[in-house]
């Protein structure tokens, strides 16, 4: 019994002398206190690329089933079935989509998602002036999802985000992703 009451403080004892004297000393962590400490702003570089950001506007058409809601009802799935003959019928509608592209070179191509464009009959790209234009698909890849567009037809010279090689970025610097 004397041994179980003087064996439990000498642990912790021996604890204590370990997380005093082996446990390495964390240095202290500087926080800024207010906004006006903080040097770092990503604003000027957002201003830059902001242009390069384009809205993605896709149409297609789709032929949809329509159902009278009266052979929705249970009575009539009873006696009836689930494919009832009569009272189908297709209605087309055209489905809108909204998305978003970077354009990555002065000529108008433009990397967005594979499931923006997915489908689409049509393609409208808006730049941040509000001016628009139709583009085509060059190249679309579902299992990564990524799609690159051209502009089809344009008049001057689209503002562009430049690629950068990711082995320069090394752990700890920032990056931004638009």
């Amino acid at each position: 019994m004397l041994k179980s009451r003087t064996l439990a403080p000498a642990i912790f004892f021996f604890l204590f002398l370990f997380i005093i004297f082996c446990v390495p000393v964390i240095g202290e962590v500087q926080v800024p206190k207010t906004s006006s400490d903080i040097k770092l702003s990503f604003a000027p570089l957002v201003k830059k690329v902001a242009q390069s950001v384009v809205n993605i506007s896709t149409q297609r058409t789709i032929n949809s089933r329509v159902v009278s809601p009266l052979f929705d009802d249970p009575f009539f799935r009873r006696f009836f079935g689930e494919n009832i003959p009569w009272g189908n019928s297709q209605r087309r509608r055209v489905e809108n989509s909204l998305g978003s592209g970077v354009v990555i070179s002065s000529d108008g191509i433009i990397v967005t998602n594979h499931h923006v464009i997915a489908g689409a009959e049509k393609i409208k790209i808006i730049l941040s002036d509000r001016r628009e234009f139709e583009a085509e698909i060059l190249g679309s890849d579902k299992r990564t999802d990524l799609a690159i567009l051209r502009v089809k037809s344009h008049k001057s010279p689209f503002s562009y985000i430049k690629f950068f090689n990711s082995d320069d970025v090394e752990v700890g610097d920032l990056v931004l992703a638009i």
